[in-house]
C-alpha cells in the first residue's frame, strides 16, 4: 500500500521540482504538467480505492442502481483503454469489449459507477501484466435472467495453487523487491 501511494506522489513531488527550474521552455513545463496530472489522477483513483475498502469494512457502501446502456459504458471503456494502451507503449496489444449479444444498445438496471469501477481495475490489471497478445471482455447471457460478465487477457496469470489468494487485501504473488510483477 505505502509502494502504491509514494509512487505517483513521488513523481509529483519530482516533477513540481523540475518545473520551477525549467519554468522558460513552454514544450518541458507541458510535458512536465501533463506527468503530474497523470500522477495526480493515479492517486486519486488509489485513493478512491482505500475509501472504498474503508466503505465495505463500516458496512457502509451503498448501491445507487440506475439504468445503463451496456453497449454505451463498453464503448466508453473502449475509449478509456485504447487511449491508455498508447500511454503505456502497448499499442501491440489487441484491446476488444463485446457489446452484449452484439447489440447497439443494451439497457440493464445495476450500479454504474461500480459496474464501471471494476471493469477499470480489471483492465487496468490486465494491461499492467500483458505484455504481448490480447485483453478481450464483454458480456453474456448465463441464463434467461442473469448475465456473466468477463475478461480475458494472454498476460502472465495467476498459478493455481495461488489463486485462492486473489481476494486477499494487498497480496502479490511474488512479494520481493526483485520481482517483476
Amino acid at each position: 500500500m505505502s509502494h502504491e501511494i509514494r509512487t505517483p506522489m513521488n513523481a509529483i513531488m519530482g516533477f513540481s521540482e523540475l518545473l520551477s527550474r525549467d519554468y522558460d521552455d513552454r514544450d518541458t513545463v507541458e510535458y512536465y504538467i501533463n506527468i503530474i496530472n497523470q500522477r495526480s489522477n493515479d492517486l486519486l483513483v488509489i485513493i478512491d480505492d482505500i475509501l472504498d475498502i474503508a466503505r465495505i469494512e463500516s458496512g457502509q457502501l451503498s448501491s445507487h442502481s440506475v439504468e445503463c446502456d451496456l453497449s454505451l459504458l463498453f464503448d466508453e471503456l473502449m475509449i478509456l483503454f485504447h487511449e491508455q494502451r498508447v500511454r503505456l507503449g502497448k499499442e501491440r496489444i489487441h484491446f476488444e469489449l463485446f457489446p452484449p449479444f452484439g447489440q447497439k444498445e443494451f439497457f440493464i438496471t445495476i450500479d454504474k459507477g461500480k459496474l464501471r469501477q471494476i471493469f477499470v481495475n480489471l483492465i487496468g490489471n490486465a494491461f499492467k501484466f500483458t505484455d504481448s497478445g490480447s485483453i478481450t471482455g464483454g458480456c453474456k447471457e448465463k441464463s434467461e435472467d442473469g448475465l456473466v460478465f468477463f475478461l480475458s487477457d494472454t498476460g502472465i496469470g495467476i498459478p493455481p495453487d495461488l489463486q485462492h489468494k486473489i481476494f486477499e487485501r494487498f497480496i502479490q504473488i511474488e512479494p520481493t523487491p526483485e520481482r517483476l510483477y
